[in-house]
């Protein structure tokens, strides 16, 4: 059903004019006229959304992010991401240290600084 905003409202005006009225009858057609203008103002859904198409992040792309990174220090994440061909936002959580390898999934309670320096800097583990 398409939407129809004048419609719905036009709806909305008579149900303040009943509830001006007030009587038993009125109430029955209130939820009634309500219940149309509201499905007169929702848009209904007519295809799925979407399906996921990103690369999943996993202990190769963050140990392959941490090595572009290592390598090119001042290019920005969105260069970066292009470089491993994943979202410059993961390459953000990646950098500040909310990805790792050990943890590819977001890590939730961050890491120091110094410790963050330490993995990017650390030649065995990239």
């Amino acid at each position: 059903m398409p939407t129809d905003i004048p419609q719905a409202r036009k709806i909305l005006e008579d149900v303040v004019r009943l509830l001006e009225v007030s009587d038993r009858e009125a109430d029955k057609n209130v939820v009634t006229m309500v219940e149309r203008a509201l499905s007169l103002m929702m848009r209904e859904i007519t295809k799925a959304p979407a399906r996921a198409t990103a690369r999943r992040i996993d202990r190769n792309v963050v140990l392959e992010t941490l090595r572009v990174l290592k390598k090119y220090p001042n290019k920005g994440d969105r260069w970066v991401g292009r470089v491993v061909n994943i979202d410059g936002g993961r390459v953000s959580e990646i950098r500040r240290g909310l990805r790792t390898p050990e943890h590819p999934g977001m890590r939730r309670d961050g890491l120091s600084t110094d410790i963050r320096n330490a993995m990017i800097g650390e030649d065995d583990a990239i």
